[in-house]
């Protein structure tokens, strides 16, 4: 017997263009209606959770003016197990019994490489400004 058909949840706001060549169609959504699809709620959920971090991380390690010089003792992104450390103070591990080489595996690089882009965006906006 064939599966029922995901039923999409309707975007926020759906924005029609047409450039005279092509028509294009942009829909917003929000956490509120993704898009579902296999996979989806555990990518959705992973995602929430590298911005969540990623707003302590920032806090951190970012000013607008580029990266903050950080005292060895309190540089928790040294190593992934400091990080996975931090991770659990924060309060973020442990609710599901999440497997913490999965923090040091996957998340701590996605920190590693999101906070490289924004160093990287601010470098370019100091620059921009000079």
């Amino acid at each position: 017997m064939p599966r029922k058909k995901t039923i999409q949840p309707a975007p926020i706001q759906t924005i029609y263009v047409h450039d005279g060549i092509a028509s294009f169609e942009i829909e917003i959504r929000d956490n509120s209606c993704y898009l579902i699809s296999r996979g989806s709620h555990k990518r959705d959920a992973y995602n929430e959770k590298l911005w969540k971090v990623m707003e302590h991380v920032v806090q951190d390690y970012l000013s607008p003016s580029g990266r903050k010089l950080i005292p060895r003792n309190a540089d928790y992104l040294r190593s992934a197990a400091t990080f996975t450390n931090q991770f659990e103070i924060w309060g973020y591990s442990g609710i599901d019994g999440e497997d913490p080489s999965a923090i040091r595996k996957k998340l701590y690089t996605d920190v590693k490489r999101q906070l490289k882009i924004f160093e990287g965006a601010i470098a370019r906006n100091v620059k921009n400004i000079a």
